[in-house]
């Protein structure tokens, strides 16, 4: 069994070595699709011409966009209208919108998580209505993916961060705990329940806090890509390559997507 489709997450395109990944990837006989995170569409289009012309083997680059991180970082109904509208910059771009809650500013832990979500739990984004249309409207000549939590709806649309589509990615991350069987049971249960076309996959390394925890070897994703499979998933995405590319033995991470593919 195999996946029709596999795409790699890029949060921090200005970390990677793309002339290194390249050599790598030609190794590891592997041509990814990314989605690479940027501010702005000019923004965007930049990193598509850099990591077109430094790195070959990647086979598409699509569009991430990102706030700042005082303004959220993520998109949700607690961002401002001035915010949202810059999605519609990106006419006739295959894109992926994280809907997720503001960035939250401090140091990450579980525990620090879990008091965050408690605390906003009964919150009402404002400009939740005003997001929902704003994604609808750029559906109409995008391919959009929306990004979402694996969170009851209710919750998800109290604060902004759901939106009805066929073509929704929900995060099945299992490396945030220790023991991860009850985690990945839930996640995988709530992505299934959403109707997700696809499910995140990850940490390879520690994302946006810079200290998330993230797999020990290539095993304990090759064991998430079984189990989605198991799952009916017949697309997943992986975060990510920046991720993959700074680990020391980064083509047999490569190369186990490759057997996934």
């Amino acid at each position: 069994m195999a996946f029709k489709r596999i795409v790699l997450w890029c949060e921090f395109p200005q970390r990677v070595d793309w002339k290194r990944l390249d050599r790598i990837l030609e190794e590891a006989m592997y041509k990814p699709e990314i989605y690479v995170a940027c501010t702005s569409y000019e923004n965007y289009k930049w990193w598509a011409r850099e990591i077109r012309k430094q790195c070959r083997n990647i086979r598409e680059v699509n569009a991430w966009p990102v706030l700042a991180k005082n303004e959220g970082y993520w998109f949700s109904g607690f961002t401002s209208k001035q915010g949202i509208d810059r999605l519609l910059e990106y006419k006739n771009t295959k894109l992926k919108i994280d809907l997720e809650p503001p960035l939250p500013r401090f140091n990450y832990s579980n525990l620090n998580v879990l008091r965050h979500l408690i605390k906003i739990l009964f919150k009402k984004g404002k400009n939740r209505h005003y997001l929902a249309r704003t994604i609808s409207e750029l559906s109409k000549n995008n391919e959009v993916l929306v990004n979402e939590f694996p969170l009851p709806e209710f919750i998800l649309k109290r604060w902004g961060c759901y939106y009805n589509t066929e073509n929704k990615n929900v995060m099945c991350y299992t490396s945030l705990l220790k023991h991860r069987t009850l985690l990945r049971w839930w996640n995988f249960m709530m992505a299934k329940r959403r109707k997700a076309a696809m499910c995140s996959l990850g940490l390879v390394h520690s994302g946006i806090f810079g200290n998330e925890p993230h797999y020990r070897n290539v095993k304990e994703l090759a064991t998430d890509m079984r189990y989605a499979l198991r799952e009916g998933f017949s697309s997943i995405a992986v975060y990510s390559i920046d991720a993959i590319a700074k680990r020391s033995d980064a083509i047999s991470w490569l190369k186990a997507l490759k057997d996934f593919s």
